[in-house]
């Protein structure tokens, strides 16, 4: 009760020096010797020590300390435990510039937090509303909102999507995949057209079993929302002997159609007219996996200056008109999806795409997007266990009943950790 007496009146006391302030314009004089200590991955340390000195720049006297995280184990899992207990007892950096889990990576890196959604319940990060509500730039920019739901907890905003990763499946408009559809409805797409390069860019599906549904839980209600049965059923579609042989459709040659994660989208060129389709999950709904996101600590004595570097990441309108590095303009992670529409049409001319049409057409996809999650380490080890599933029955008829009984304990092992998630 004290601990949340304490929270209302810090609350309190940020809500009446944001009334007695004016509204942020970045041009406001910073006071001399002002600092902040910027916690990121070795991976983004290079673009997050411009946004510093460009800070530092605009606000002679004031200081940005970038702090990377070690990305080798022995040496991160000690810094990781040093910082965890800095911010337990109200110490540690100001602003977080960090990485979401992802099960695509080849090195798994231990995460500063583990559990993102969770850390918000705790009250380890600053509230963002109130800075936000006094924002133009969440009137005027053209962030997909639909981001923002993820970083929340009790309607208020804790955390910053920054970029994302989702999956599209790109081909000739004549055979495409209708918008409003599921993924079964993909696999009986494919089925009926006969479409052996159709048919094998849809195969490739088996490779997101992490995501067939997204979101699993809901922390606010502590209720797991995994469709057990329904995620059951599909992958039993998958391992189905007919789908599995949609493998032979390979072929060195560029296809027709394919499904990819990864960006920049291999094979796509200013010649090649192509549609764009995000995939959805076995509900239907297109969602994307967060990438990169910021977040303040609730223990940063510079809020504001706080909030207005982490600013910097999205908001363009900082830097636009000068010669600074493209990277200041709403972009993170050269292979990461900005969640701008102006950032991403710049970023998609960065793949050599140069035409109005092609870009638009590309930018459909993202437009698709019905909200984003945060990865979890449940979501890893179910797409693990798939995998190994999908490797061991590859170019072979194996045992169905066998199969089968190997789906269902995955979904049940699934099922369990999601519950532990939300229940410890």
């Amino acid at each position: 009760m004290k601990k949340q007496f304490l929270y209302q009146i810090a609350m309190l006391a940020m809500a009446g020096m944001l009334m007695g302030c004016q509204k942020a314009d970045g041009n406001q004089k910073k006071e001399q010797g002002q600092s902040l200590e910027v916690v990121t991955e070795k991976y983004y340390e290079s673009q997050v020590n411009e946004y510093a000195q460009y800070y530092m720049q605009k606000y002679p006297g004031s200081y940005v300390k970038v702090r990377s995280l070690p990305e080798e184990a022995e040496k991160r899992e000690p810094e990781l435990q040093k910082m965890r207990t800095e911010i337990m007892s109200g110490k540690g950096a100001d602003v977080f510039i960090l990485n979401a889990d992802n099960e695509f990576y080849a090195e798994r890196k231990e995460a500063l937090f583990e559990d993102v959604k969770k850390s918000m319940q705790s009250g380890v990060f600053m509230r963002l509303d109130p800075y936000m509500e006094e924002d133009a730039y969440w009137e005027e920019s053209s962030y997909k909102k639909e981001f923002l739901e993820t970083g929340q907890y009790e309607g208020h905003q804790y955390i910053l999507p920054i970029t994302c990763q989702y999956s599209m499946m790109l081909g000739p408009e004549e055979g495409m995949m209708p918008k409003d559809s599921t993924l079964s409805d993909w696999i009986a797409y494919a089925r009926a057209s006969g479409n052996t390069e159709l048919q094998y860019a849809v195969y490739s599906l088996s490779l997101l079993s992490g995501r067939w549904q997204q979101p699993t839980v809901d922390y606010e209600t502590q209720q797991v929302v995994f469709q057990k049965e329904l995620w059951r059923d599909f992958a039993e579609q998958m391992l189905d002997v007919e789908v599995r042989s949609w493998i032979q459709g390979w072929s060195e040659e560029p296809a027709a159609y394919s499904l990819e994660s990864n960006f920049p989208i291999r094979g796509v060129s200013s010649d090649r007219e192509c549609v764009y389709r995000a995939v959805p999950d076995i509900l239907g709904k297109k969602m994307a996996a967060v990438r990169a996101y910021g977040a303040i600590s609730m223990a940063c004595e510079e809020k504001e200056a706080a909030y207005e570097f982490l600013m910097l990441f999205l908001n363009d309108c900082y830097v636009k008109g000068t010669k600074s590095s493209p990277y200041l303009q709403g972009m993170l992670g050269a292979d990461e999806v900005p969640l701008q529409e102006d950032s991403f049409k710049e970023w998609i001319k960065s793949w050599g795409i140069t035409e109005e049409r092609q870009s638009e057409a590309i930018l459909d996809s993202f437009r698709e997007l019905e909200g984003a999650y945060f990865p979890m380490k449940a979501d890893v080890n179910l797409y693990d266990r798939m995998i190994e599933l999908f490797s061991a029955y590859a170019g072979r008829d194996g045992n169905p009943e066998e199969m089968t009984q190997r789906i269902y304990e995955i979904a049940e092992q699934a099922e369990k950790e999601y519950t532990m998630l939300v229940k410890e």
